[in-house]
């Protein structure tokens, strides 16, 4: 009997270490998602398509209402776009961002924002964000973009 309550005293002991790193990673995966987050809204904000796309995975995608982009090349090209056009001189910011987590190593971010200085008026979008974790880091895989006014 008191071997058996020495054994589920240890079960609860790990179960509670472990229940305790699992929280503490958490938290240190969503304080990395969400500075991924600002960082994006930060470059793109300098207007910067190259840097842009360089937070994209290799294989990630890009979903606007101005088309699909692939890869890094596309995704490039469609900020680029934007930036020569209405969002020659804008700026987003973010007013909800919210991280919800898929699996350990998927999460999910959505992001409303709002963008003023457009040359055909001010927009607010709501962005889903897909981040795969991959040797350690997190990865933006894919992006689905809606304007919502």
């Amino acid at each position: 009997m008191a071997r058996g309550l020495i054994f589920i005293g240890g079960f609860i002991f790990v179960a509670a270490v472990a229940a305790e790193k699992t929280q503490q990673n958490r938290a240190a995966d969503e304080a990395a998602l969400r500075k991924s987050r600002a960082i994006l809204t930060a470059v793109r904000n300098k207007h910067d398509a190259k840097g842009l796309a360089d937070m994209y995975s290799s294989d990630g995608d890009r979903v606007t209402e101005n088309g699909v982009f692939s890869g890094r090349t596309q995704i490039e090209k469609s900020f680029a776009d934007i930036f020569n056009g209405a969002a020659k001189s804008d700026s987003v910011k973010d007013d909800i961002v919210k991280v919800r987590f898929l699996t350990s190593d998927v999460a999910l971010v959505e992001v409303d924002d709002t963008v003023s200085g457009r040359a055909d008026g001010p927009r607010k979008n709501h962005g889903t964000h897909i981040y795969i974790k991959r040797n350690g880091q997190w990865e933006l895989v894919a992006q689905r973009l809606i304007r919502t006014q």
